[in-house]
């Protein structure tokens, strides 16, 4: 996901700039793990645009391997604000993942050999909130990896 963060004390509504990175649970916990010197893949999608290229390459610096990455043309970013608080107001994030690329994702998009081959499998339950599809796309990972052992 495309992370856009206020500086520090502005509010959301007046900010005039804000400050771009790339997050998100899943990423974050990759790119965690890959530092730590653990072999990891990230397995998501994201729109064949400048931003999905962007989060994978800010992913992919890190160590994790992104080549399982599923881009779907015409597709959004997951986006999310960090209107950075001051206190005593606290941080507040609004999530805009709506219609993006992993939410339209079908569950036969990513190859199940990936899961199979791995010695973990990572999910969070975010993702199959996102929709039907992305639900049954993550229960069939969920399958792959159980079978797998």
């Amino acid at each position: 996901m495309i992370r856009l963060t206020t500086p520090a004390g502005i509010r959301l509504e007046s900010a005039v700039a804000l400050d771009v990175t790339v997050g998100g649970a899943e990423s974050n916990v990759a790119v965690a793990l890959a530092r730590l010197g653990r072999q990891v893949a990230w397995v998501s999608a994201l729109p064949e645009n400048a931003l999905g290229r962007r989060i994978a390459r800010e992913i992919g610096m890190h160590g994790v391997d992104v080549s399982p990455v599923v881009w779907v043309a015409d597709a959004r970013a997951g986006v999310y604000f960090m209107d950075t608080g001051s206190q005593p107001r606290p941080t507040r994030v609004l999530y805009d993942r709506e219609n993006s690329a992993i939410a339209a994702l079908d569950a036969s998009a990513i190859d199940p050999a990936i899961v199979r081959a791995a010695g973990a499998l990572h999910l969070t339950g975010i993702t199959p909130a996102l929709s039907g599809s992305a639900a049954a796309m993550c229960v069939n990972l969920a399958n792959e990896a159980v079978d797998a052992g």
